[in-house]
């Protein structure tokens, strides 16, 4: 005779009406954005294999169930990626799972489904938090952020070895934007070349794109309004600037060649490259069936991050600085660290309603990083 084991249920296949996750996040309104809700619906469906795996269900767990759950490693199922460690979460996760856990049982007995919200029953001493060592890895060493910023550290790092070499200028001005801006992986990959203005608000003009060596002034980027992030001007430094424009020359060449088209003149003439992302994948993505392949084709998240963590990889070795240790903490190294720094830069400089409007977030309770 043949056994089965029981596949584990996650909230997909709880019965109708009976799910306290979608509860919660209709009680939270508009504090909760659709990719929150969507991200977070991920790691309550982990949470949901998890219980099954330990013969349990949401409404069976307890505050030592719950203990048990945040003291282990993340759940790989359920959607989840590759948990970066085999035998606990880091300090962020698990203050993600503590946070929507204690806002669902919450909800849970507000509409009558449980009599008793576990959370509420871990000793407050062992409720999760942030660990010293996790606040510092989301930030850059104050050494290696410093030499970061410096137009001539990119171009040190990233070498060009050729004419033909066009995404590592690609590399340098992309750098040289995340490191002015703090703009986000997703707000980079949206940016087009009309995205691009004058310090005088005006649209790029030829002589500074030919010529980028020549224009000691500072650029405007404009950033579009998502659904989690406001729209914004923001202001790249004269010596980024020329990196940027760099760039804007590579791509310009670029674009003619793999199109045949002569480049746009200027950017407020809506020519076809100016409205072609910023930044431009090095391979195309297959095109669909009767679609002609892009000139421009957009990068991704994943080779975003990449071309950022080698650039850090590189930096911290021509610094002397000591990589992070295998089996150690885990040590951030792709855009949102740089994001994470400039805003922590910020807010020792500025004050924290220009930090807000800077970063683009819609209330000051979103930075996650907090003045000293």
């Amino acid at each position: 005779m043949i056994t089965t084991t029981p596949q584990p249920l996650t909230a997909a296949d709880l019965p109708a009406g009976d799910d306290p996750y979608k509860d919660w996040t209709d009680s939270m309104g508009d504090e909760l954005n659709a990719s929150s809700k969507i991200a977070y619906r991920t790691l309550w469906d982990a949470w949901c294999w998890w219980l099954g795996e330990n013969r349990q269900t949401w409404r069976t767990a307890t505050a030592s169930t719950i203990q048990m759950f945040l003291e282990g490693p993340a759940p790989e199922r359920a959607g989840r990626r590759k948990a970066l460690s085999a035998t606990h979460m880091s300090s962020y996760t698990r203050q993600r799972y503590w946070r929507i856990l204690r806002g669902v049982y919450h909800s849970a007995v507000a509409s009558g489904k449980l009599t008793n919200n576990p959370t509420l029953d871990v000793p407050e001493e062992q409720r999760p938090s942030i660990s010293e060592v996790d606040r510092q890895s989301q930030v850059l060493e104050p050494a290696v952020f410093k030499r970061l910023r410096k137009a001539k550290t990119l171009v040190t790092i990233i070498v060009v070895k050729n004419e033909n070499d066009w995404w590592h200028v690609r590399d340098r001005a992309m750098l040289a934007v995340l490191v002015d801006t703090g703009i986000t992986t997703s707000e980079l990959i949206a940016l087009r070349g009309v995205d691009l203005r004058r310090a005088d608000n005006k649209p790029l003009s030829l002589q500074q794109i030919e010529h980028p060596e020549s224009n000691p002034e500072p650029l405007l980027i404009e950033v579009m309004l998502s659904d989690q992030l406001v729209g914004r001007q923001l202001e790249i430094s004269p010596p980024m600037a020329e990196l940027v424009l760099m760039w804007v020359c590579a791509r310009a060449a670029l674009f003619a060649k793999r199109s045949g088209r002569p480049p746009g003149g200027n950017a407020g003439q809506h020519q076809p490259d100016w409205l072609e992302p910023l930044f431009v994948a090095r391979r195309a993505s297959a095109p669909k069936p009767g679609a002609a392949p892009q000139a421009l084709p957009p990068m991704d998240p994943t080779s975003v991050y990449y071309a950022v963590s080698q650039a850090l990889k590189r930096l911290r070795k021509s610094a002397g600085s000591a990589q992070p240790a295998a089996g150690g903490p885990h040590v951030a190294q792709g855009p949102a660290v740089i994001r994470n720094s400039v805003i922590r830069l910020w807010l020792d400089t500025l004050e924290v309603s220009e930090v807000v409007a800077r970063a683009g977030l819609k209330r000051m309770e979103s930075l996650r990083l907090k003045a000293e």
